[in-house]
């Protein structure tokens, strides 16, 4: 799906979002369900035979539509050299040189890289496909792009699937949510005695 890089001045060019069509497991015909990879930065087809077993159970009702959100994968990665070496040693202050040194390089370009432009560009893909409405199920990141779009575009959402959920504010550092969460996460798990011969209290053991 051919879409500018700046709709406000088509001189910059057109990007070439990669999209596929998962026939091979789905229903060719039926309802969409777009998924989105998280990041940001991942790519969506790059995945697509986990998101595909993922969403496996639905997909005899939809076909599953993915594609690559700007400056990833297939649609015109974006690559800085600078930040390929950056590993669970790498402390803040290089990180941040990094990103900065990343930043000089892309210049103005970086700044047609945004959720807006992927929530965009989502509408471009409904419209080359031919769909109606989305059903969209986003991961991490892509949570946000699909509520994102969910606003912009109200009328052509039928349902939102969110998984690992980003809010406007971005991630919680000390990850409260999940902390919340892990007992009734860990009550679940181990219902039915599952976890009989690792503990019978998993709440109490695993509390700090």
């Amino acid at each position: 799906v051919k879409v500018p890089v700046d709709r406000d001045n088509l001189r910059r060019g057109h990007i070439r979002l990669k999209t596929m069509n998962s026939t091979s497991s789905g229903k060719p015909d039926g309802p969409v369900r777009l998924a989105l990879a998280g990041g940001p930065g991942q790519a969506a087809t790059a995945i697509a035979a986990t998101l595909a077993k993922l969403m496996a159970p639905a997909l005899d009702k939809y076909q599953l539509v993915l594609f690559d959100q700007r400056g990833t994968g297939l649609s015109g990665a974006l690559n800085c050299s600078s930040l390929t070496n950056i590993s669970n040693s790498t402390t803040g202050s290089q990180v941040f040189n990094a990103l900065d040194r990343c930043s000089s390089k892309l210049g103005s370009k970086q700044n047609f890289y945004t959720t807006a432009d992927s929530v965009l560009d989502i509408e471009s893909v409904r419209r080359a496909i031919g769909a109606s409405k989305l059903f969209i199920y986003g991961v991490s990141y892509g949570t946000f792009v699909a509520t994102q779009y969910a606003q912009k575009f109200p009328t052509k959402v039928s349902a939102l699937g969110l998984d690992s959920t980003m809010t406007k504010k971005g991630w919680d550092p000390y990850s409260l949510n999940s902390i919340e969460a892990s007992r009734r996460i860990l009550t679940d798990l181990c219902g039915n005695s599952q976890c009989q011969d690792i503990t019978t209290d998993p709440v109490g053991d695993t509390r700090s």
